[in-house]
């Protein structure tokens, strides 16, 4: 599967601009997942729509996405600098314990099995203990078909 052209298109296309227009009820509901204050980490940046909201709510926000020029928009739209490298999941720069929440909002069933469970992993290492995570998917077969 090639990961980095699915990214591309959906997060930096015009033509699919209106591929995230439905997605904010979501960004809602897990933005409640963050309390003012907590330090979240969206893997899987989409077009900004999560972040724009943990920020609004007075949530530290880093990123993590594959995408450069996801991430560029990104850093200029919120002003996020460091906090939103380019990487990938299952290699995360950032320290131990670093983050109160983690999400990851239709990423994992884009990876394959060996990926995801050192992204998992990685999900684990940069949790504060006590700290949690939240994903959500889409059937494994609907994002085969886009692949």
């Amino acid at each position: 599967m090639h990961q980095e052209k699915i990214w591309d298109y959906f997060q930096a296309d015009e033509d699919a601009s209106d591929a995230f227009a439905r997605a904010r009820p979501r960004y809602e509901f897990l933005a409640t997942r963050a309390r003012p204050g907590d330090h979240v980490l969206n893997i899987g940046v989409g077009r900004g729509g999560l972040e724009a909201l943990l920020l609004a709510k007075g949530a530290q926000v880093s990123c993590l996405d594959p995408g450069e020029k996801a991430i560029e928009a990104l850093r200029q739209r919120h002003q996020l600098g460091a906090r939103a490298p380019v990487g990938y999941s299952q290699a995360m720069p950032f320290p131990d314990s670093t983050f109160d929440v983690v999400v990851m909002s239709e990423v994992l069933e884009h990876l394959e099995d060996k990926v995801l469970a050192r992204t998992m992993i990685e999900v684990d290492r940069v949790l504060k203990p006590g700290a949690s995570s939240s994903a959500r998917c889409r059937p494994r077969r609907t994002c085969r078909r886009a692949a």
